[in-house]
């Protein structure tokens, strides 16, 4: 019964560090999924694109920062965690909408027709980054309680 507790607690001070993990891959996968749809210029304009890209290259540059300080063993204020974790948040939410978007506004378009392999990689992405958005509040949640 004491391991069964002392094995619970060690998982729920570990859930800040563990969310990271799996938030770096989701960002990864959604980054991964749309290079191909924007590198064939499925994007309504470059502009968005690049917020997009940037977005998601910020959070996964982020997210392997505080992995490497938690290796190294560096304590990272927890108020820079929760700022950040709350700015990746509403950054991710607003991505996965306007990758949505652009997905919606292509699909409905008349003068273009992508193939669907494309189409599916748009979505997915979007849906990534709005599930990627939920686990940074998720992490702030996380945070607040066991961080």
């Amino acid at each position: 019964m004491a391991n069964e507790k002392n094995l619970k607690e060690s998982i729920l001070a570990a859930s800040p560090f563990l969310i990271k993990i799996f938030e770096l891959v989701l960002t990864l996968l959604s980054v991964g999924l749309i290079i191909s749809p924007y590198n064939n210029k499925l994007q309504s304009s470059t502009n968005r694109a690049g917020f997009i890209y940037s977005a998601y290259i910020g959070a996964i540059l982020i997210n392997i920062l505080i992995i490497i300080c938690h290796f190294l063993g560096e304590r990272i204020p927890k108020k820079a965690c929760l700022i950040i974790a709350g700015f990746y948040g509403v950054f991710l939410l607003m991505v996965g909408g306007m990758v949505i978007q652009d997905w919606r506004s292509i699909q409905t378009s008349i003068y273009l027709r992508p193939s669907k392999h494309h189409l599916d990689m748009m979505i997915a992405s979007g849906v990534f980054s709005l599930f990627t958005s939920f686990s940074f509040f998720a992490d702030i949640g996380l945070t607040l309680r066991y961080g």
